[in-house]
């Protein structure tokens, strides 16, 4: 009987070791899991924090495209007055044809009707470009949220496993 609990102790050892080991390695895999939950915490922070602010960006920007829009219908609307009054100038006037066309070429010499056209179709691919960046951060942080909900899976799943191993060993220890 010394024998065999010789062999048993002997056998029991072994497992304790092995057991050990198998701890050791959850603990270092829960140290990894805790710190790279903590890094995809501040990497979802930082993605929350890129999305507001492109969020604001893309609002920026459509405000600036709603005014530009504006101004260019205002100078559409202002054109097409502007040559209404050029048939009605050339009616009137029909004996002095030069004055109303001179006073139409200066009017559009001033070029305010080109350059809101001009901003508004400026101002579009910039808000296009926002959009565009906002999406690309909102799927980044979807990105960034999954992995942090895997990495604190992961960690809970490890520190179970090192209780685990560690009530393992204790046990193994009284057997012993």
């Amino acid at each position: 009987s010394r024998e065999l609990l010789g062999r048993r102790s002997v056998c029991l050892m072994e497992h304790l070791t092995a057991q050990q080991q198998l701890s050791a390695e959850r603990e270092r895999a829960l140290g990894e899991a805790m710190y790279l939950q903590i890094e995809l915490e501040r990497q979802v922070a930082q993605s929350e924090t890129a999305v507001k602010g492109y969020e604001e960006l893309v609002q920026s920007e459509s405000e600036n495209v709603r005014a530009r829009q504006a101004v260019f219908e205002k100078a559409r609307r202002e054109r097409d007055e502007q040559a209404k009054r050029v048939t009605i100038c050339s009616g009137v006037l029909f004996f002095l044809p030069g004055i109303c066309q001179a006073g139409d070429a200066a009017v559009k010499a001033l070029g305010w009707m080109n350059d809101a056209e001009r901003e508004y179709r400026i101002a579009l691919p910039r808000l296009d470009n926002a959009r565009t960046a906002l999406e690309g951060v909102r799927n980044q942080l979807e990105n960034n949220r999954r992995q942090l909900i895997a990495a604190q899976q992961s960690h809970a799943e490890n520190q179970s496993a090192v209780k685990n191993l560690e009530e393992q060993i204790t046990r193994l220890k009284a057997a012993i």
